[in-house]
């Protein structure tokens, strides 16, 4: 028998698996792991912790309807764990706050963006996946 190495998304036989992210949240002065269900209140901290399994940039973004906007991208160490380094603010206006992350190769245009928020493609280019971040009160 013979076996070859899985190979991750860019061609490296490391990288296993597919990319992941956890929300840790601060509130007051308490810092916790999201559990992806728990609801967000207003003035809660966000800080993402990434694992890009072989994907050199990441671009995190805000959507509100149709309005994406870039809250940040940069190169990333394509192997083991980050936090990226901003953190965020969750604001009281009602509604889920929808996060979009994507990981990639190389920089991508605010039309690169939509088009990965669209299709949430995974493939071995670029890897996208939406965290919607319910607060506190539902939808409202």
């Amino acid at each position: 028998m013979i076996a070859s190495p899985r190979r991750g998304p860019d061609g490296d036989p490391g990288a296993k698996g597919a990319p992941s992210v956890a929300v840790y949240v601060k509130r007051g002065d308490v810092v916790s792991l999201w559990d992806g269900r728990a609801p967000f209140a207003p003035g809660d901290a966000l800080r993402l912790k990434i694992s890009p399994q072989g994907f050199g940039r990441v671009a995190v973004a805000s959507l509100q309807g149709d309005t994406i906007t870039e809250l940040y991208a940069a190169p990333v160490t394509a192997h083991g764990e980050s936090v990226l380094p901003p953190s965020w603010t969750l604001d009281g206006t009602p509604g889920p706050d929808v996060l979009l992350l994507v990981f990639s190769h190389a920089p991508l245009s605010e039309d690169g963006l939509r088009r990965a928020s669209a299709g949430l493609p995974r493939t071995s280019e670029v890897w996208a996946t939406r965290l919607a971040l319910t607060k506190s009160g539902g939808d409202r």
